[in-house]
C-alpha cells in the first residue's frame, strides 16, 4: 500500500483536528456509495442528497463519536446513512420495507432492451421467490454484501456474528440461489 495515500482512519483523525482537506477527501471517496445506499431506501434523489449532507454535517461536528475499535469509517458512515434514511421513511409514515425488499426493487439499467426486459422480469420474480426461501441470516448477509457493498468482516461486525458464519451463509445462499433460479 502506498504510504502517501491517507487511509480512512487517518482522514478521520484529520477531521477530528479540523482538517477540511481530510473531510473533502473522505467525502469524495465515500459519497457515491453512501448516496446509493440512501437512494435505495428513500427512492428520492433530493432526499437522499439531504440525508447525505446531514450525515456529513454530523461527521464534521461529531467525529469524536467514531470509535475505530468498533468499526471502520466506511461501516460507520454506511450505518449512519442507512439509519437516517430509515428514520426519514418512518417520520413520513411511508410504508417501511426491509433492506432486501428495497434493494431488490431497484431496476437493472444495464440491460434495458425489449427482449431482455421480459426475461429480466421473469428472472427477477424467480430470484425474489428463491431469496424468500433462504434463512433470514443468509438473506441479510447476501443483501449487505451485494447491495450495500459490505465486506465479510463488515457484515460480521454489523450483524455481530462470526466472520466464518457470514462467509458460509453467503456461499450457501448464493449456491441455493444459483440452483433455484437456474443459472
Amino acid at each position: 500500500m502506498d504510504n502517501s495515500v491517507p487511509t480512512d482512519i487517518l482522514l478521520m483523525q484529520g477531521i477530528a483536528c479540523g482538517d477540511r482537506e481530510a473531510f473533502r477527501k473522505l467525502y469524495q471517496v465515500h459519497c457515491p456509495r453512501l448516496l446509493s445506499i440512501s437512494l435505495r431506501i428513500v427512492k428520492r434523489r433530493e432526499v437522499a442528497e439531504d440525508i447525505l449532507q446531514e450525515v456529513f454535517v454530523h461527521l464534521w461536528s461529531g467525529v469524536h463519536s467514531f470509535d475505530s475499535n468498533l468499526s471502520s469509517p466506511r461501516t460507520w458512515l454506511s450505518y449512519l446513512v442507512r439509519n437516517k434514511s430509515i428514520d426519514w421513511l418512518r417520520a413520513r409514515d411511508n410504508q417501511w420495507q426491509s433492506d432486501d425488499d428495497i434493494a431488490l426493487t431497484q431496476p437493472d439499467l444495464n440491460n434495458l432492451t425489449p427482449d431482455n426486459l421480459v426475461l429480466g422480469e421473469e428472472r427477477e420474480r424467480r430470484l425474489l421467490n428463491c431469496l424468500n426461501h433462504l434463512p433470514v441470516d443468509q438473506q441479510q448477509s447476501i443483501a449487505l454484501a451485494w447491495f450495500q457493498g459490505f465486506s465479510h468482516s463488515d457484515i460480521a461486525r454489523y450483524m455481530d456474528k462470526p466472520a466464518g458464519s457470514v462467509k458460509s451463509w453467503i456461499r450457501r445462499g448464493l449456491e441455493h440461489l444459483k440452483e433455484c433460479v437456474g443459472l
